[in-house]
Parts: C-alpha cells; sequence; structure tokens
C-alpha cells in the first residue's frame, strides 16, 4: 500500500501548480488526485495536471454554497479506487513543508506502508492538510 493525495480544487490553477510542485518535489511517485469543482476545466489546469502526473476527477455543480461536497466525494473517489494507507487531503493553497510525508507518518504513529486507524489535522496558515488513515 503507498499513500495518495487528494487535492480539492476551483479556478486556481497558479496555486495548484505550486501546490503540486511541492508535492512533488517531495514525493515524486505518490498519486495525485485534483478534484476540481463544479464542473470546472481549463486548458491551463489541464496541462497543470499533465506536467504533474495527476488524475482530474470533476464534480458536477451542486446547489451548495462551498466545496463540502467536491472533497468529500474525492475522499470517497480515493477510497473506492486506490489501495493506500494514508489519503493527504491538501488544499490547492497548501504548499507543503519539506519533509511533509515523514512527519505525517511519525505523528500518526507509523512507516510509510502500514494501515492506519487514526486521523491527524495540521494546520498551516490557516488552510489544513489532513492525513487520513484506512480503518480495518
Amino acid at each position: 500500500m503507498s499513500d495518495v493525495c487528494v487535492i480539492p480544487t476551483y479556478k486556481r490553477e497558479e496555486l495548484l501548480f505550486l501546490c503540486l510542485e511541492a508535492i512533488r518535489r517531495e514525493d515524486a511517485q505518490i498519486p495525485i488526485i485534483v478534484s476540481s469543482d463544479r464542473g470546472y476545466t481549463s486548458p491551463e489546469l489541464r496541462s497543470t495536471l499533465e506536467k504533474f502526473g495527476a488524475w482530474l476527477v470533476t464534480q458536477e455543480s451542486t446547489r451548495g454554497y462551498g466545496n463540502s461536497y467536491n472533497v468529500i466525494t474525492a475522499l470517497r473517489f480515493a477510497v473506492i479506487n486506490f489501495e493506500y494507507s494514508i489519503i493527504h487531503l491538501i488544499e490547492d493553497d497548501v504548499l507543503i513543508h519539506r519533509g511533509y510525508f515523514e512527519w505525517a507518518h511519525s505523528v500518526l504513529g507509523c512507516e510509510k506502508g502500514c494501515p492506519l486507524e487514526t486521523c491527524h489535522i495540521h494546520r498551516q496558515g490557516g488552510s489544513y492538510a489532513a492525513a487520513l488513515g484506512r480503518i480495518g
């Protein structure tokens, strides 16, 4: 099992580029799912995803405000389609720090590839990066 990153986004290609660049700097192979809200796509978005080897999942428009539906359905997509030990939920405006993946594993008390039964949320300047472990 490996880790997987889920990145919710909506019309912020420049921030997403920097976010993905930081992730790839730390792990060149980790699967990345970018979930674009409200069905949004653009040539810049597709080019960014291609550059960093990320999958695009688009969510249809909802009546609600905010990105809750986008986040939950992106997490569901990761759970159904990937064998993982940790899902790293990272907002598109978060630049992970050097050593983030090692930090997440140490905080969760496991080595890379182990199944977890815990959840930890780390606050970074108003945005959140969460490491979610598989239960069971």
